[in-house]
């Protein structure tokens, strides 16, 4: 289980957790919305770009972008490293479920120009399926 909070950009850490299907997931600090000093949001780009870069066992990596805000210029610039990292990884589009048909699929046109999307909503649980079909077929590579 993991610490959950109200307010983005909590997570001032990278913290790893074990899954049922014997992988790790490690979350790391946020840097959209995250409320810290300017020196704490380096130290945090820093961490990721060593954790995501530097990495041997990383099979892949999920970029979770909010899909109110799909061009984030902290996102677009976050795709751009993983690119360049050469390994897997996708866009899940989160918070699917508070926008309406239209806007969604407007935001997920967006959201492609960063990497592969699927649309993920912990409230209806919609793109959690794909999603763990990606990570199954990433970690078996």
């Amino acid at each position: 289980m993991a610490r959950t909070s109200s307010s983005p950009g909590c997570t001032r850490f990278i913290n790893i957790y074990t899954t049922n299907g014997g992988y790790y997931i490690a979350d790391l600090p946020g840097y959209g919305y995250a409320k810290a000093p300017g020196g704490e949001r380096t130290k945090w780009l820093q961490w990721m770009e060593d954790y995501l870069g530097g990495r041997r066992p990383l099979r892949g990596t999920i970029l979770l972008v909010d899909c109110r805000h799909p061009e984030m210029e902290s996102d677009v610039r976050m795709a751009e490293f993983l690119r360049g990292c050469g390994k897997p990884y996708i866009v899940a589009l989160t918070k699917s479920d508070k926008l309406g048909t239209a806007k969604l699929s407007e935001s997920r046109k967006k959201a492609g120009e960063l990497g592969p999307v699927i649309p993920v909503s912990s409230v209806r649980g919609s793109g959690v399926r794909e999603l763990f079909r990606w990570l199954n077929q990433v970690t078996a590579d």
